[in-house]
């Protein structure tokens, strides 16, 4: 019998930046052998170390067609200072993916390092890989 959480997720690629309408948003591609990705993890950090982190769960209400798939949130610029007083210190900022919450995401993306990475349903996290910038507004 197949065990689809035998292999956990893949995080292939995150990217951040401003779409053709000029709205900024996260996007996250995974490879997600279960086909059910129940919650992507951003962790921020700054160069003294200082960590936050924001957790938005997905709901798999059932399984994606794919195996490779797309996360897209909007998200909304902040100063660190501002992300750093929202979320306490050793615990999560939760969202919820249904709801017209936006991520937070630091106006200062190149002194904080922001990294991503994708839980399955059977709790499984995947790698972590850097944020980066991808404008395709011109």
């Amino acid at each position: 019998m197949f065990d689809h959480c035998a292999e956990g997720p893949v995080t292939i690629a995150a990217h951040a930046g401003t779409d053709a309408r000029g709205e900024l948003y996260l996007s996250v591609y995974a490879l997600v052998p279960s086909r059910e990705a129940s919650r992507v993890r951003l962790v921020m950090s700054d160069a003294e170390g200082d960590a936050r982190a924001i957790v938005v769960d997905l709901h798999p209400e059932h399984k994606a067609l794919e195996y490779v798939v797309l996360h897209y949130f909007s998200a909304q610029e902040q100063p660190w200072r501002t992300i750093q007083a929202m979320i306490p210190r050793n615990s999560a900022y939760r969202i919820d993916a249904r709801s017209s919450a936006k991520v937070p995401l630091p106006y200062e993306r190149d002194e904080v390092t922001c990294v991503v990475a994708i839980e399955d349903r059977c709790g499984r996290l995947g790698n972590f890989v850097p944020v980066v910038e991808y404008n395709a507004a011109p």
